[in-house]
């Protein structure tokens, strides 16, 4: 939904030959363009746990959801070249709902803000349940436009209702993402998950990893005469200098008491270590698209929007003349 096609200079041996191919192989001039699809996660700025000082040590409470900044979040990320932004279930509304494995507040809040905006770009999360397959005619049509819906793959997943949610999101016209945990389980299943799935997102920390597991998905999809987008999660933390980022990175980690990133891959610097490594996740064929997923907000996604998408665009046009 974004305003211009991202697009970064590759070689369509890169792009279209799968045999296992070196994130560092020099790849010779470029003959092509490989277009970059951007997804970012907004999940942050719902109700988040707190901790406050108290006389017998921390106490925990919880943050209170700005919804002028949520909007503002949603409109400078979808006129700033993002494809579109997700709720998932970790979006939380009411503090009632922030220990249940999912819940609808991410289309509640979609549905609040389809009052002052085109809520076209935003990709909510639904519970796998009969909640959120009831959701679909019943919500997501009237919330301006609502073209993607995610539920999660996982090793519990019933396919046989995997498949009633995907025939019912597609009678509504709506596209279903896969958000994908057990990747191990999802290639054992891939023909199901390419039949139903118009998109996944992988955590995936190695590049060729995630080359091999974006052939076997296209190639599974071609023998379906379907097509399938393959994103990869990228945790981004992004700085004026390298420095400045990695204590970012480690303050975040130390307030969180949790590893940063500790399931998918990251980049963390600067606008040109970010934009560097963008930019190999997708010359090389290991994705067709980046899911960035913020470490705060919303310095993250200001970076994105001012420096690294820019960044990208701008290389490339110095590109062209070289294809």
């Amino acid at each position: 939904m974004g305003n211009t096609v991202i697009e970064v200079a590759t070689s369509k041996r890169a792009l279209w030959d799968s045999t296992p191919l070196a994130l560092d192989s020099p790849l010779g001039p470029p003959d092509t363009y490989a277009e970059v699809l951007v997804g970012f996660d907004l999940s942050a700025l719902g109700l988040q746990p707190l901790e406050i000082p108290g006389e017998y040590g921390p106490e925990t409470t919880v943050s209170e959801l700005n919804y002028p900044r949520l909007s503002a979040a949603v409109k400078a990320a979808l006129s700033g070249d993002v494809d579109f932004v997700s709720l998932d279930r970790n979006f939380h509304l009411d503090p009632a709902h922030m220990e249940r494995v999912a819940s609808l507040d991410g289309l509640r809040a979609a549905e609040k803000l389809s009052n002052v905006l085109d809520t076209g770009g935003i990709c909510i999360e639904l519970p796998f349940d009969s909640a959120g397959i009831g959701a679909l005619p019943a919500f997501l049509p009237r919330l301006g436009g609502i073209r993607t819906a995610a539920v999660r793959l996982t090793s519990d997943t019933d396919f046989a209702f995997l498949e009633k949610f995907a025939d019912v999101a597609h009678k509504h016209g709506i596209r279903l993402m896969g958000i994908v945990d057990d990747v191990e389980y999802m290639e054992g299943n891939r023909e199901v998950v390419t039949r139903v799935f118009d998109s996944v997102r992988l955590k995936v920390k190695d590049p060729q990893r995630m080359r091999a597991l974006r052939f076997e998905l296209s190639a599974s999809a071609h023998a379906q005469d379907t097509k399938i987008m393959v994103y990869v999660e990228l945790g981004i933390v992004v700085s004026a200098t390298m420095q400045a980022a990695r204590e970012r990175a480690a303050l975040i980690a130390d307030i969180t008491h949790e590893p940063l990133f500790n399931a998918i891959p990251f980049s963390i610097g600067t606008v040109y270590d970010v934009a560097d490594g963008v930019e190999k996740w997708i010359k090389y064929g290991a994705a067709d698209g980046i899911y960035f997923i913020p470490a705060s907000m919303p310095t993250d996604l200001a970076s994105i929007l001012r420096g690294v998408i820019p960044l990208i665009k701008t290389r490339t046009r110095m590109d062209r003349n070289q294809i």
